[in-house]
């Protein structure tokens, strides 16, 4: 559409944004192990694949089903349990439902030191789709995965606010 020039200087700040977070986050003494759960009925998750797989390490974490070739494969509850993940992400939608505070799920270590989050509503979600916004998701999801480097991701998230897309666009 003729805006090569801004698209690129967005495209460089993103890049450098994220460069700097992974950074950050790899001061850290510890590479927690997360479970995204993306649907828990039938249980779905992030593989290699999926660009939130790249999300989780630029975050500080490790995927627990970085292994899984496909973007979003199925996934066991058994293979949760036996991998026992610090963190758990799941989607906004599985707010509220009883399985998860039934066993399996009151198992899991996330569970047991409070470290299941839920992600934002969709209008609200800036981690699921990469747009120009994911640097907001990327604070987010580093925030739950580390929260002992709270200060370094303030200052890092005031330095990459997230360009106001409407003004990217001319608007």
């Amino acid at each position: 559409c003729g805006r090569e020039k801004e698209a690129d200087s967005l495209a460089a700040r993103l890049d450098k944004a994220i460069t700097d977070l992974g950074a950050i986050t790899r001061r850290s003494k510890s590479r927690r192990r997360v479970f995204f759960c993306v649907w828990p009925q039938p249980l779905l998750t992030i593989g290699k694949s999926s660009f939130l797989n790249h999300a989780v390490t630029i975050c500080g974490g490790t995927n627990i089903a970085s292994s899984l070739n496909t973007p979003y494969p199925h996934f066991t509850i058994e293979k949760l349990l036996l991998a026992d993940p610090d963190v758990v992400i799941l989607p906004h939608e599985a707010r509220g439902q009883k399985m998860l505070k039934r066993f399996p799920w009151t198992a899991l270590r996330a569970s047991k030191t409070k470290r299941l989050y839920f992600l934002p509503p969709a209008s609200e979600d800036a981690l699921s789709r990469p747009t120009p916004r994911i640097i907001d998701g990327l604070y987010w999801l580093s925030q739950r995965i580390h929260p002992e480097l709270e200060a370094e991701l303030k200052n890092w998230r005031a330095q990459w606010k997230a360009p106001d897309t409407d003004q990217e666009r001319g608007g």
